[in-house]
């Protein structure tokens, strides 16, 4: 913000909206799991995640669930949860884990989610697109 007085009467005040609403973007641009799982054995996921924001991203965290349904819900199993120190304007990370499943685990159908900035730690411009799942089948 600028403020110009001119004498007793004009005040002009300059606002730049750019810097006062630009906020970082987490999004989750790939998700790489195999279609089919081993109960007792670990598999690979990798994953991309991207700040299409305008500004760094500070400190978030990443978590992933396995679930039996289609949708986030409380009795969704927490897999992991990864920290992310920060991830600048335009920046990406990738990382790549191998993941078991918990014992008791049954065979079928699952989803496997990932969640960017779990918890909303990171205050950003759109807040609904930090969520990508990828069907699984457990044997």
């Amino acid at each position: 913000c600028a403020v110009t007085v001119s004498g007793a009467i004009g005040v002009t005040a300059t606002f730049n909206s750019a810097t006062s609403t630009s906020r970082p973007d987490l999004i989750v641009t790939s998700l790489s799991i195999p279609s089919t799982v081993s109960r007792t054995n670990g598999f690979p996921i990798s994953f991309n995640v991207v700040n299409q924001g305008s500004v760094a991203a500070g400190t978030t965290r990443l978590t992933i669930y396995l679930t039996r349904d289609n949708a986030l819900s409380s009795g969704n199993v927490l897999l992991r949860v990864l920290t992310v120190s920060g991830i600048p304007a335009g920046g990406t990370i990738s990382n790549a884990i191998t993941q078991t499943l918990p014992s008791g685990t049954g065979t079928g159908l699952y989803y496997i989610f990932l969640i960017a900035d779990q918890g909303r730690a990171v205050a950003e411009s759109n807040e609904s697109n930090n969520t990508v799942k990828k069907a699984v089948t457990v044997y």
